[in-house]
């Protein structure tokens, strides 16, 4: 918990208004505005009440002095930075076959990870057990206080002002369950649960250099999947389902998807596909056949079987990739982002393999686009393949950070005893 600033005999609270304060505190946590003088040309306040506020948030610990710079006056001045160590938060992405825990400090660096392999058809209650081993493994630190909030990134739609998963087509036995609920149980730290691509579009978005732009992220991995961002937010919908374009019909063929349709782009695409079509036609290629007859194959032999040119995989990721790219490029000319980004597990399966896909959606998009559209989009490979955490890192932490969230818990100093109040306020 912060201690008040008349704890430290500077003005007391009760003094000023916690949502000058608050948006102080944004100003500098975003980069705005990274010093006093600049304080005051950009929040519009006197720079009194600037002096006085910046105080306060030194005094909670919120902010610290930085590094000097040069200023216009001529004598140089500090810069003001948010404190990383006075709390931090934790981000949680539950994947189809794996589970990533981590700890966050307020600047949104990752301070300890773990993982693990991890069966999500093993069902909620199992799930949510390994992941509370997996908390406390990240620990928290030397002061033995919990986090200040929890991030929870799951691989189905979620209604995101509840936390509950809705009509999860790949997680049977997880419809209506609530990882908040479950969390909320054992932990006093707000929760908040996601679909899992939008909070790696969500990561991507925050990661520097930030370019502002709004963004269409493409997940290609076990799942197929997609977030969109726009003016830096991620867009849900009405039931938590918006980017489900796995389960988009991409072809005529009756391939059965696990969703219980036929020809969804996961069908042609996602890495569990790949994985059958080309068990089905091993015969074609004597390099997995031998593998097979040891043990089932996995994406690491996928990978490397396409790296070294093996025609049978290059053949069914060609298909995949086309199948992707035709299905994006819709996607494109309906949105108008300024980026497309590729990430997920594909990014993990070589350099060939990346390029065939970034092809792809370049060529499609570009035959279906029109000169406005295409003429300034930038498409792209993520630019690190983190599963995500950065962006369960980034909610966890704007869920509480934000002006509208600070306001209501900077009086006392810790958000723990509002997470009602902030829980409700879905960004």
């Amino acid at each position: 918990m912060l201690l008040p600033p008349e704890a430290n005999g500077t003005v007391p609270m009760q003094d000023f208004e916690a949502a000058p304060t608050a948006a102080l505190f944004d100003l500098i946590r975003k980069g705005t505005a990274a010093t006093r003088p600049s304080l005051v040309a950009v929040s519009g306040l006197g720079r009194k009440a600037v002096t006085q506020r910046v105080e306060a948030l030194t005094a909670w610990g919120l902010v610290r002095d930085g590094g000097l710079v040069a200023s216009t006056g001529g004598r140089p001045v500090r810069t003001l930075e948010v404190n990383p160590g006075v709390g931090y938060v934790v981000g949680v992405m539950i994947g189809s076959t794996e589970i990533d825990v981590a700890r966050v400090d307020l600047s949104g660096a990752i301070v300890e990870a773990v993982s693990c392999t991890w069966d999500v058809e093993l069902g909620p209650e199992a799930t949510m057990q390994r992941v509370a081993g997996l908390l406390q493994e990240v620990g928290a630190p030397d002061n033995g206080a919990g986090p200040w909030s929890i991030a929870v990134g799951v691989p189905g739609p979620v209604e995101f002002s509840t936390g509950r998963l809705v009509g999860p087509s790949v997680m049977p036995g997880w419809d209506g369950f609530s990882p908040r609920a479950w969390l909320r149980g054992r932990l006093d730290a707000p929760v908040w649960v996601d679909n899992h691509v939008h909070l790696m579009a969500l990561g991507e978005w925050h990661r520097p250099p930030r370019s502002k732009r709004d963004m269409l992220f493409i997940e290609v991995g076990m799942d197929v999947g997609a977030g969109l961002m726009v003016d830096g937010r991620v867009l849900r919908g009405e039931r938590g389902a918006a980017g489900s374009i796995g389960h988009l019909r991409a072809t005529t063929e009756p391939l059965p998807c696990r969703c219980g349709k036929v020809g969804c782009l996961e069908a042609l695409a996602a890495g569990w596909a790949v994985l059958d079509e080309v068990t089905r036609r091993v015969d074609a290629s004597p390099l997995l056949a031998e593998i097979l007859r040891a043990r089932p194959l996995d994406l690491v032999d996928i990978g490397e079987a396409a790296q070294s040119g093996d025609a049978l995989v290059v053949s069914v990721l060609e298909r995949a990739a086309q199948a992707v790219g035709s299905l994006v490029a819709d996607l494109v000319v309906f949105t108008n982002p300024g980026e497309v980004v590729l990430g997920g597990g594909v990014l993990a399966a070589g350099t060939q393999v990346e390029e065939s896909f970034l092809k792809a959606l370049r060529d499609a998009i570009q035959a279906r686009g029109a000169e406005l559209i295409t003429a300034h989009l930038s498409v792209r490979a993520s630019s690190a393949d983190d599963r995500g955490m950065p962006g369960a890192g980034a909610l966890a932490l704007d869920s509480i950070l934000n002006p509208t969230a600070l306001v209501h818990w900077l009086h006392s100093g810790s958000p723990l005893a509002h997470r009602d109040q902030l829980e409700r306020l879905a960004l």
